[in-house]
């Protein structure tokens, strides 16, 4: 029988640190994989479309009325598409010009908003327009041509009678004057 011999040391090589310098490499890659997609989510984007001036609600709606007399919907009998497009410009000019969430209103719900504006000689009127519009486009009612024809008639004179004014502004002179 033989002595217990003692525990040979081996040299440590590059082969004994490869495990560790994989997993640090591929942590310290990870990390920066994940900071450069912050960083490149959060960089400025220049907004390169023109800046198209904001028309007032009452332009809008005009020119939306000019583009629907132009269509051919009411020739070829399209009133349901007829009626849904005069009734969407007269709910986004009340939207547009009076802040109500017309567009999302039922016409149940907008008429009683139209109550408290200061709109009593258009109220029956609008609430005759728009029942019978929700007629045509929901329950397929057949009303004859003349009355889509005063229906465009109707909203584009109620645009135009209830256009914002501007308020002209005093100037010096207006204001020494007075004095």
């Amino acid at each position: 029988i033989q002595p217990i011999k003692d525990i040979l040391k081996e040299q440590v090589g590059l082969e004994d640190a490869l495990p560790y310098l994989g997993i640090i490499l591929g942590a310290l890659l990870i990390s920066f994989l994940v900071w450069w997609l912050v960083k490149g989510r959060k960089r400025p984007k220049v907004d390169t479309a023109p800046v198209i001036p904001k028309l007032k609600a009452h332009e809008l709606a005009l020119q939306k009325l000019g583009v629907l007399e132009q269509e051919p919907w009411l020739s070829q009998g399209a009133f349901k598409k007829y009626q849904s497009e005069l009734s969407y410009i007269l709910r986004e000019y009340f939207e547009n010009r009076y802040g109500i969430n017309a567009l999302e209103a039922t016409t149940f719900d907008l008429l009683k908003h139209l109550q408290n504006l200061d709109i009593p000689d258009w109220f029956n009127q609008l609430k005759d327009l728009l029942q019978k519009s929700d007629l045509v486009k929901f329950a397929k009612a057949e009303y004859p041509l003349d009355f889509h024809e005063s229906a465009f008639n109707l909203v584009k004179s109620f645009v135009e009678t209830t256009q914002e004014v501007p308020i002209p502004e005093e100037t010096e002179e207006d204001t020494s004057t007075e004095s």
